[in-house]
């Protein structure tokens, strides 16, 4: 039926809300987080949600891997319409269990609830891969692929659930998923043609990410971390839209010492343009190979962005993420082929080119620095996906995505500075500076939180401060400076100071 839960050895049906829940619990191994759990069970079924919800996160807090107490949590939050806690709480679930086609399904289900269309339809997307026969999965990615924008991979997933749907209870939702398929056909058969490319999700300039141990500096950084103060209340709008002062490029494996590798020959000029058609055609299989990329089955996203490239040779996001998944299944020779055409396209792509110097060393045997898989590793992907939401401006989503990447690497400094960049572009500046902070505590040598803060107070009509940290940013000998954020610290810096 539609809108049927699907939950790990749990049968639901429900009518506007889970009605009745027959379970087969894995029991914990965490005595407290066991009687936590059966608690909360026992507090649902006589409806006290608050006491069940308190329970759950006991038991969590007892064993973070408790797969179970994660989908309670979740569905108990689901069925009061919190959609968003419950997302996070299936988001859990599917840390422990990455590989559970229902905790999927669930968080899909969550985000499209709580309105985060484009997270649902990459992980509707992940659910079909593991239910390609599951009609259920089908509907709802079509439902969250129209209201992402995504037209054309709705028809085609309606029309795929049409196929599917042999259950005759549900012939009301087949005649739904009919008329929403001939609407949208209609719809796009009245649009006008669109001749330009899909925007490329370009890696923004500021702070790309070192490695997990800094290169050489020239001098010590002898100046102690100071944590800042909230900024005053009541900001005020910026002379200009302030830059994204953390967002760097997508995945950061780190820079090995030596020369940086010469830059690749440009794209002819004379390359022909790819029509509508095949630029539509990349924009999917890229969004195929993001999918096979988030369910970790990296040999498939290979597949879809060589399919990506194809279709569009000047797409710099398609090649960027072929070499993320060419070295994520240690193809470093394809991956170092792929960041050299990123930087054919754009030669100032930062991550690119540290990428690059990264997989040649690994070509030539050279020893990964400290930080797991050699740079290449879980933390970075989840970064990766993170920067490419912060591109898309789906902030929320991206902080769900750097949060994800904290959770595999908790000194991940770069993921705290990419945290207050979100915030700080969601106008929730205490909380920026708090993120800024912390990514100090890991590494007190880092510039871009200094330029970060920065931004905040700027932003915040607070000058004096904004003067201070841009002054600290400057006098930083950081890695991660680079001369366009160096360029703006030292303009705002004269502006702020007349």
């Amino acid at each position: 039926m539609r809108g049927q839960w699907v939950l790990a050895a749990v049968v639901v049906a429900w009518c506007g809300g889970v009605t009745g829940v027959t379970a087969v619990h894995a029991q914990s191994k965490n005595a407290a987080a066991q009687a936590a759990k059966d608690k909360g069970d026992g507090l649902a079924r006589t409806g006290n949600n608050d006491g069940a919800l308190a329970a759950y996160r006991d038991a969590l807090k007892a064993d973070p891997g408790f797969f179970d107490a994660a989908m309670a949590l979740g569905e108990t939050l689901f069925n009061g319409d919190k959609f968003t806690d419950a997302a996070d709480a299936f988001n859990a679930a599917v840390q422990i269990k990455p590989n559970d086609a229902s905790a999927r399904y669930n968080l899909a289900y969550s985000l499209r609830k709580a309105g985060r269309h484009t997270e649902a339809v990459e992980h509707y997307r992940i659910y079909v891969q593991f239910k390609p026969k599951d009609p259920d999965g089908f509907f709802g990615l079509a439902e969250a692929e129209r209201d992402a924008g995504l037209k054309k991979d709705a028809v085609a997933d309606y029309k795929r659930y049409v196929d599917l749907e042999k259950r005759p209870s549900e012939a009301e939702w087949v005649k739904k998923a009919k008329e929403s398929s001939a609407a949208l056909e209609k719809e796009l058969a009245a649009a006008p043609a669109q001749p330009a490319a899909q925007p490329v999700a370009a890696a923004p300039k500021p702070a790309p990410q070192p490695a997990a141990q800094p290169a050489p500096q020239p001098a010590p950084q002898p100046t102690p971390q100071v944590v800042a103060a909230a900024p005053k209340p009541a900001p005020q709008p910026a002379a200009q839209p302030a830059p994204q002062p953390a967002a760097q490029p997508a995945a950061q494996p780190a820079p090995q010492p030596g020369p940086q590798p010469a830059a690749p020959k440009a794209v002819p000029a004379q390359q022909a343009a790819p029509s509508a058609a095949e630029l539509a055609a990349a924009k999917k299989y890229v969004l195929d190979g993001d999918a096979y990329f988030g369910a970790k089955n990296h040999a498939r996203a290979v597949q879809s962005y060589k399919a990506a490239v194809a279709s569009d040779p000047r797409s710099e996001e398609a090649f960027f993420k072929l070499g993320l998944a060419s070295a994520m299944t240690q193809d470093f020779a394809g991956a170092a082929a792929a960041f050299e055409r990123v930087l054919a396209l754009n030669p100032q792509n930062t991550a690119a080119r540290q990428n690059l110097t990264k997989a040649r060393g690994r070509l030539t045997g050279a020893t990964p620095q400290p930080g797991g898989g050699g740079g290449f590793e879980l933390a970075d992907a989840a970064y990766n996906r993170g920067q490419q939401l912060m591109v898309q401006k789906d902030y929320v989503g991206a902080l769900a995505a750097f949060d994800e990447a904290l959770r595999y690497r908790q000194d991940h400094a770069y993921a705290y500075v990419a945290r207050g960049t979100a915030f700080y572009l969601l106008k929730d500046f205490r909380r920026a500076v708090g993120e800024y902070n912390k990514a100090l505590t890991f590494k007190q040598d880092m510039a871009s939180p200094w330029f970060g803060m920065a931004e905040v107070y700027r932003a915040s009509g607070d000058k004096g401060t904004a003067v201070q940290y841009y002054r600290r940013y400057l006098d930083s000998k950081g890695e991660d400076r680079d001369p366009a954020t160096t360029e703006r610290a030292q303009r705002w810096l004269t502006e702020l100071s007349k």
